[in-house]
This record gives structure tokens, sequence and C-alpha cells, in this order.
């Protein structure tokens, strides 16, 4: 029996967003389906001021069934801000590809893509390098403004000027131009030469935030884009994972974003982790490492629901049901998100997946085939919370019997007898047969209006909505 429960308890793991899935929607959790997997390789064909364009390619898995749309998603980089916007849909393609449009000219993004099937919204594929959307045609323009016309300068002192460039393309920008003028009283020498200085990016800017630690043994990793790039294109970003239960020898690379996020995968549940991330830009060069700021345990953050009470049964008939619950006491930690609700034949060992509801009351219905008429059934439920964590199942309900609760009493007048002649001091023996639910009382008279009072009551019928009345009468 636990091996069945355990068994229903995944099947109706779901992940936590739909955003194309109304909230009353239904869904057949029972096909083996699942959420399609990440979208691979986005990359940026194509941008001008106000649209980004992209191509992609189609998941490796479609949680076995057909991709139906993608949603290209953009976030712009600012502060602390984590909102992603989805764009609209898009039809599925042997060579998936979408544009974004109507977004802020001179503004950095990260852009990422989801695939759709019809259990709803898989995971984000890996996040685009930040882009600077901007019209790809402009001639470079040095501002002069920043320019001295002098500056004195003591020996050894630093000197920095600081000049703004702007171009789409990229302007190459050359810097450092040196002059050594030597002079006497003969004459002078002059050579002008170019010092281009790059060298390591700064760390990425705290700080690291981690989120969404779940028990799928995965967590969310977050940070900013660094102060400085060394002078280079930043290229990508290394993030490393350390088990603390193996010691400072024991840090892993996880992977190499170019965007500035992460999920980290493959964690062990119950250790302990450390992380870091570091820059790395088109020279080659890493930065110093930005550690997160403490250690993290794998494990999903919210606990089972408490169990919910007994379902009980508030009316019924040959082939339905209608019941009520009280929800758990403890949600968890997070809100409840659905009730499963099983089914079981009095004669079988065995508990039937029934209904999946959002409320705390529900009908098994008559075209669900879960109940038959003749049979005795119970029902139990389970309360899942928004954290994925389902709890136990409620004690067994009352057991009930399938059948028509409800008919008018009616007399089969087909055996009756019309006229009977007996002698004096007879015995009268009557029989009838009365039809209802529940079970109605037969009462017998004299021609005269009084009540019989030997009266028998007959034998009860299996189905429990016949029954006879026997009378005897003495003259």
């Amino acid at each position: 029996m636990q091996y069945e429960d355990q068994r229903f308890r995944s099947n109706y793991t779901r992940g936590n967003t739909d955003m194309a899935a109304a909230e009353d929607d239904e869904i057949d959790l029972t096909d083996g389906a699942s959420f399609p997997e990440e979208p691979l390789c986005l990359e940026i064909t194509d941008f001008d001021a106000k649209s980004v364009s992209f191509k992609w390619k189609a998941p490796l898995s479609d949680g076995g069934n057909p991709i139906n749309g993608y949603f290209l998603q953009y976030h712009e980089i600012k502060g602390n801000d984590t909102e992603w916007t989805s764009g609209e849909k898009i039809k599925p393609t042997k060579f998936p590809n979408g544009t974004l449009n109507d977004l802020i000219s001179g503004t950095r993004y990260e852009f990422r893509v989801l695939a759709q099937n019809r259990v709803g919204l898989g995971p984000p594929s890996e996040v685009t390098i930040p882009l600077l959307v901007r019209a790809q045609k402009s001639p470079p323009e040095i501002s002069r403004k920043a320019v001295p016309e002098s500056k004195s300068v003591k020996v050894n002192q630093q000197f920095v000027i600081e000049i703004p460039v702007h171009g789409v393309p990229e302007p190459d920008i050359t810097c450092g131009v040196y002059t050594i003028k030597a002079n006497n009283i003969h004459g002078e020498d002059l050579v002008e030469f170019i010092v281009d200085i790059y060298g390591p990016p700064s760390s990425p800017k705290g700080p690291l935030n981690i989120s969404e630690i779940t028990k799928k043994k995965t967590c969310f990793l977050q940070w900013s884009f660094p102060e400085d790039d060394g002078g280079r294109t930043i290229s990508n970003f290394e993030v490393e994972k350390m088990d603390v239960t193996k010691g400072e020898n024991s840090w892993l690379l996880c992977g190499s974003p170019k965007g500035l996020s992460y999920r980290v995968t493959n964690m062990v549940e119950g250790h302990k982790y450390k992380f870091l991330v570091r820059t790395v830009n088109s020279s080659g060069f890493e930065s110093a490492e930005l550690y997160s700021s403490e250690d993290i345990l794998a494990k999903n953050p919210y606990d089972p629901p408490s169990t919910p009470t007994k379902p009980k049964v508030m009316d019924w008939g040959e082939n339905w049901a209608d019941l009520e619950w009280i929800p758990p006491q403890e949600d968890g930690g997070t809100e409840i998100l659905e009730y499963f609700v099983e089914v079981r034949n009095t004669c079988k060992r065995n508990w039937i997946q029934g209904v999946v509801t959002k409320s705390t009351s529900c009908q098994i219905s008559s075209n669900s085939g879960l109940i038959s008429p003749g049979n005795d059934y119970q029902f139990r439920v389970a309360a899942k919370n928004k954290g994925g964590e389902i709890s136990e199942f409620s004690s067994p309900s009352s057991t009930i019997k399938a059948e028509v609760r409800f008919i008018k009493p009616k007399i089969n007048r087909d055996i009756l007898i019309a006229e009977k002649n007996i002698h004096a001091g007879q015995t009268l023996r009557l029989e009838i047969e009365v039809t209802s639910a529940p079970l109605a009382k037969v009462t017998w008279y004299y021609p005269n209006g009084s009540e019989v009072c030997q009266l028998q009551e007959g034998p009860k019928i299996n189905s429990g909505i016949d029954e006879y009345g026997l009378a005897n009468f003495v003259n």
C-alpha cells in the first residue's frame, strides 16, 4: 500500500509556473506527460534601436508531448531588479526563431527562451550575454568636452582622462598615445607610440544571491555586472560550488554562463554548499572571486502539509458522491495548491486515483467510472502545497453503498387479489410488494378503517429498495 501511495504522489508532481494556462484549466496527469526541457543555443541574430531577433534549438526532450509554443523573455539590468517580461507566444518551427519588439533604446538587457507543451511551461534556456539595445549604424563620436586643452602634472603623478566614445558598431578605440621628445642645441627628435592597456576584469558585483533551493537538488544564483571589464569585452562568467563536507579542495566548476545568473544542479540532498563566481574577458583574464556570504543546505525549504480531515460524504447516488473536508492545520510553509482524492471499493485493497481539485469539496461524477451501483466505497484525501510537498492521506471516510436513495413508495398491484372468499374463522393471508427508498412503512387496514395489528414485516431484498408486507386476518 505504501508503494502505491508513493507512486500516486509522483504522478501528481508539477512545476510551479505555467503562464499560458488558466487557473482552472484541467490537465490530465495520468498519462506520464511532463514539462519540456529548456531550449538550447539561444543566439542573438540581429538588433536595432527597439527590437532584437533570436534563433535557438528545440529542447532535447519535449516531455512526452509536442512543443506547442515558445516564449522569449527579457530582463532589464538595473539594480536588484529580477523581473522577467514575456513576449508573444511563438509558434514552433523546424528552426525556432523569434523577435522581441518595443524595447527601450539605450537599455542593457538579458534574454532567455522557454518551451511549452500541453502540460505547461518548461525551464528557461541559458541567459544570453547582456546586450545594449541601440541602433546598429552610427559613426564614431568622441566627446571633446572631456579633453582638456592642457594639464600640468608633477613627476610620477598619475593622470587619468575619461573620454566618452559612442558609435554603432562599437568603434575600435586606440588610446595612450605617448610622445617622446628629445632636443639639444643641434636639434630635436620626436617619437609617438600607442599604449593599449588591458588586464583582468573586476569581480562580479555582489551580493551573490541564492534562491529557489528545491528538493530536486538545484538552486539559482544571481549577481551583477562587474564595474571594470579589464579593457576587453566580458566573454563569460565561471561558477563553482564546494561541498562543505569535503572541504576546501572540493571546489568544482559548475558552468560558464554568459549572463548574470545560473542554475546549479546535481547537489546532494542534506549537504551544505558554498558558491563562487568570477568574470572572464575576451583576453582570457579572470577576475578575483565573488563568494556566497553563507552556506546553503540542499533541501526543499518547505515541509509537507499536515493531513486534511477525513472527507465527509455529503450526498451520493448509485454512481456518484459529493465530498467535503477541512484543510490541513499546517501548510508546510507555503499555501496549499491542490488536493488529491482517492476512491476504494471496500471489496478491494487498492486505492484508485480520483479527482484533483483546488477546493475543499468535490464530486466524484457519474461519468468518471469510479463508482459502480451496488458496491460499497470509501474516500480519502491528501494536500499538496506550492513547494511541491504532499501530505499523508487522511483517514478513510465512512463507507457508503452506491445505490438509488430516494424512490417514492409504489405498491405492485399486479400481485393483488381483487376478491377472495374464506370460511368464517379461517385465517386470511395477504401479501404485497412495495418498492421505495428508503424502505417504506407498510400499514394494513380493515374495511372499517381500523388498523390491523397482527402485521408481519416481510423479508427485505438486498437492493434495499423493496419490501414485502404480510398480514394475517382472523374473522
